[in-house]
């Protein structure tokens, strides 16, 4: 038989080990309750993302526009001859195809025309000769080397670069720029 002591003793060993289970438990409770806060953080903050993901496409995709140019988009096929591309070899020159019916029938000049220029860097590039101001075919702009410039409202566009970039006048928009040009080493083709 088991003395007063020694059933203390039990007792007592009986208590730490249900208090270090019920700590368990607790700890357990607690980190499933923990468990279950993050997961559901988790997913708030999922959601949230993507609501926010969602809504910044949406602004995106609105704003932004790959040709800001108000000139229709026109078709357009140039294939210079030997004595454009001779010209066209140094930096700031340009060659110009107004719709004045002097080209081949497969030609397709754009809206109003497009003028073909090598640009400070040697870069080539192709614009549209209609001011994207006025939108007018019949009063095409006119090109001094970095510069083009509109007859009817005075617009000026930066050629520098090939970009098109309105400098001064009233036009606030760039001219339609043709970016698919194709040097072939005797000829140049543009396209779109």
């Amino acid at each position: 038989m088991e003395t007063k002591r020694e059933l203390g003793i039990v007792k007592r060993k009986k208590r730490f080990v249900s208090g270090i289970i019920g700590a368990g438990r607790k700890k357990f409770a607690s980190s499933s309750n923990i468990y279950y806060l993050c997961k559901k953080t988790y997913i708030a903050v999922k959601r949230y993302f993507i609501y926010f993901s969602l809504v910044i496409s949406f602004l995106i995709s609105f704003s932004c526009k790959d040709d800001e140019s108000l000139v229709p988009n026109s078709e357009v096929y140039v294939k210079t001859r030997t004595s454009e591309y001779n010209e066209l070899r140094t930096p700031n020159h340009v060659v110009v195809f107004e719709n004045d019916g002097l080209y081949p029938s497969n030609f397709k000049l754009g809206y109003g025309g497009v003028a073909i220029f090598r640009d400070l860097e040697g870069k080539l590039g192709c614009c549209d000769l209609a001011c994207p101001n006025d939108k007018s075919r019949m009063n095409p702009i006119t090109i001094s080397m970095p510069f083009a410039t509109c007859p009817l409202c005075g617009s000026k566009f930066d050629l520098s670069y090939s970009v098109g970039n309105a400098v001064g006048g009233t036009s606030n928009v760039p001219l339609r720029m043709y970016r698919n040009i194709r040097d072939t080493g005797e000829y140049i083709v543009v396209t779109n």
